[in-house]
């Protein structure tokens, strides 16, 4: 029998030893992997408390800065452009000449007119002398008739010439500026429909926004807005809506809105088509229990902590904001609120149900 000397007895007592301590690591390693799966991630489980708060709810519309009077100037009849008094950024003024027609044309139009006139008088007289003294029968009356209508055209032609040369000169309606720039030039021709010149009064604007026909019906006249333009993004404007218009417009985008007015007192220089936003206030709820609109659950649900669990309420919705809505039933003041980790309650280790610090869905 083989005995082991001390050296030998040592280095085995080492290696189980070392095989004991590998085996209890391995087994405390196993044992903190299955007891820590699928464990509840506190740090995601975001909360709020529930306290009275002021919501205001509100519709967002784009929109532009504009004159409150502009007028686009046209010619009533077509002809040659004689001059033009307007350039782009011109200030003009009520009653101020902007441009000219020809008038020789018109007048030796009108001046034909006139003789048209004359010969057809002349005509009309004749057939009158001519069957003064004879029986009226339905043929002389019928020739009478033509006559009377010829001697009317000649006059309305000949009225309508001499306003086309009393209106061959056009004149601003309105205190303002040229805000576009001509593009007719003296010697051309101009037809009626052609624009010569647009001036506006920048002395008073307004905010002109799309608001979608989604929201056109929680708008309504005098309501408090508040606009902010791109040009000045640290102010607001203080105004309120003064114009819905009833007929629907179709945006840029394609879809359907309606173009609705604010007026805009201010000191500041706005300029026309500078662009900006309208926050239309359509209701408001003051000293209400509310919560943030992440912690609502498809749409008539919140989870409401009581202890260490979750319970899950149906609610009843009021005025909503843009982060926040009322709830009128279901939620008291000082109720805690689940807002973020719905899939963390779900969840729970091992280690975590038996210390007792997993939260639970009830």
């Amino acid at each position: 029998m083989n005995f082991l000397n001390t050296k030998d007895y040592f280095t085995l007592i080492k290696k189980l030893l070392n095989k004991k301590i590998l085996i209890t690591a391995a087994l405390l390693l196993i044992l903190y992997f299955v007891g820590n799966r699928n464990a509840q991630d506190a740090s995601k489980i975001k909360t709020y408390k529930v306290s009275p708060n002021t919501l205001i709810s509100t519709v967002t519309s784009s929109g532009k800065i504009q004159a409150d009077q502009s007028t686009d100037l046209h010619f009533q009849t077509s002809g040659q452009l004689a001059w033009i008094n307007a350039k782009q950024g011109d200030q003009v003024y009520k009653g101020q000449a902007i441009a000219s027609l020809n008038t020789q044309v018109l007048e030796k139009q009108l001046k034909s007119d006139l003789n048209t006139y004359a010969k057809t008088r002349t005509t009309f007289d004749d057939t009158n002398y001519t069957y003064k003294d004879q029986p009226l029968t339905d043929a002389i009356k019928r020739i009478a008739q033509r006559s009377q209508l010829d001697l009317e055209n000649s006059v309305v032609d000949v009225e309508i010439r001499d306003l086309a040369v009393r209106f061959s000169t056009i004149t601003s309606p309105i205190d303002g500026y040229i805000i576009s720039a001509p593009a007719v030039y003296p010697g051309s021709n101009v037809l009626a429909t052609d624009t010569i010149a647009t001036v506006a009064n920048t002395k008073n604007v307004q905010f002109l926004a799309e608001v979608d026909e989604t929201d056109v019906g929680k708008i309504a006249l005098d309501q408090v807005t508040k606009i902010t333009l791109d040009a000045y993004p640290n102010d607001t404007f203080n105004s309120k809506v003064a114009l819905i218009t009833p007929k629907a417009i179709t945006t840029s985008t394609g879809a359907t809105a309606f173009n609705t007015i604010f007026n805009i007192d201010t000191q500041k220089q706005l300029l026309i088509g500078m662009n900006g936003t309208a926050q239309i206030e359509v209701g408001r709820a003051e000293n209400v229990n509310s919560v943030p609109l992440e912690a609502i659950v498809d749409d008539k649900y919140l989870y409401v902590k009581s202890r260490k669990k979750f319970e899950k309420k149906e609610i009843e919705k009021g005025t909503e904001s843009d982060t926040d809505v009322e709830i009128t039933r279901g939620l008291t003041t000082g109720d805690i609120v689940l807002t973020a980790g719905f899939d963390e309650l779900k969840k729970g280790s091992i280690f975590q149900k038996i210390t007792g610090s997993v939260l639970w869905p009830q």
